[in-house]
């Protein structure tokens, strides 16, 4: 699951996700705390679905696209719960600031 933040810099969610989806051939899933997250250029991108209904079991690896909106992101329940569950799990977390 590959999770940009509002105010995300491009490049750290476009590369990543290039090299996920493209060179790897993961399936990637795009989740955010809104339906909608605009990076710090003006790109508006949509999002699978929201932190606060994604569910960690459906996901091998969490990572976090860094932006100037991450530290309301880290204030964001569904985010916290999220993160939480994945570190429980044992799962790999990403996370670009």
């Amino acid at each position: 699951m590959l999770v940009p933040p509002t105010e995300f810099y491009e490049s750290e969610y476009f590369a990543p996700r290039r090299l996920l989806a493209e060179q790897e051939g993961f399936e990637v899933s795009v989740a955010s705390v809104g339906r909608k997250a605009t990076g710090a250029q003006g790109t508006t991108i949509e999002m699978d679905l929201t932190v606060a209904d994604a569910k960690e079991s459906n996901y091998d690896a969490l990572f976090v696209a860094g932006g100037n909106g991450m530290v309301a992101f880290s204030k964001d329940k569904g985010a916290q719960r999220l993160l939480r569950k994945f570190l429980r799990a044992g799962k790999p977390v990403a996370m670009v600031d």
